[in-house]
């Protein structure tokens, strides 16, 4: 099985085939029929679902197997695909996440939007689903259609829980820091510096270190980041009733996504 493509891999080869099909409309009927085929074949052999949604009419003008699979309600003529039947497969509680998240982006500029949301399955499970997405003007800023990716993300958001787990359960305290300021802090590391974690977000990590110390954790961080240096580093930390603890660290570079507020 091939890789699965990325949403600008999607993006671009939906965005390639549509400029094909509207430059060729007036010309040649037959290379519109092949490129229509090409591109439903494309779009129904992708793993994630397509759509595009007409603001007017609360319509779906197109959609890929994949979405219809999703968020049709099968009835005794067949599939239903409206606004309706897909808001029926959203969790209630993130229905007014998405439709704010909708509504800043037919609000912005740059009419690019995103929300994560739970999926429930007909039997009652729950998966969760990242939907992306793009809003198309006409030339006066009136927004048109809504084109969109939406991706399941259950397994990475299971994996995502299993790590908190993992970090809270830790006999060790461990945090994020981003731009020198704690941006995540575990219940262990709560403990060791007698903050509370709502103290400690936000709080710069050096302000922790003991002045004496300061400039020889910055040292032994930069160069374990680098890789120069493998072993663990002893210093001194200040709680917060004023007691000095010793302490032993280590450090890696991580990728962290702080998300927007909606």
């Amino acid at each position: 099985m091939g890789k699965k493509p990325s949403y600008k891999e999607l993006e671009a080869a939906f965005n390639d085939l549509k400029a094909k099909y509207i430059k060729l409309k007036q010309n040649d009927k037959s290379v519109i029929r092949a490129l229509s085929e090409g591109f439903e074949q494309l779009a129904d052999r992708s793993q994630d679902a397509i759509y595009q949604f007409d603001i007017e009419s609360g319509t779906f003008p197109f959609f890929n197997r994949r979405f219809l699979d999703l968020y049709g309600i099968r009835s005794e003529t067949g599939i239903i695909l409206s606004s309706r039947s897909t808001r029926k497969h959203i969790h209630p509680d993130d229905v007014k996440i998405l439709r704010e998240a909708r509504r800043c982006s037919l609000e912005s500029e740059d009419g690019l939007g995103e929300a994560e949301y739970r999926y429930i399955n007909p039997d009652g499970t729950i998966r969760w689903m990242h939907d992306r997405w793009s809003v198309i003007r006409e030339k006066n800023g009136q927004p048109v259609t809504i084109e969109g990716f939406v991706r399941d993300i259950t397994k990475r958001k299971q994996a995502e829980d299993e790590l908190e787990r993992s970090r809270n359960s830790a006999l060790i305290g461990s945090y994020i820091v981003q731009s020198q300021r704690f941006r995540y802090v575990n219940p262990q590391f709560v403990r060791i510096t007698a903050y509370t974690k709502e103290e400690l977000m936000g709080m710069k990590s050096m302000s922790l270190v003991h002045e004496d110390y300061r400039e020889k954790v910055k040292e032994n961080a930069r160069l374990m980041l680098k890789g120069k240096r493998t072993s663990p580093y002893e210093f001194c930390i200040v709680d917060k009733n004023g007691n000095i603890k010793w302490v032993m660290e280590t450090v890696t570079s991580i990728e962290f996504v702080v998300k927007k507020a909606l």
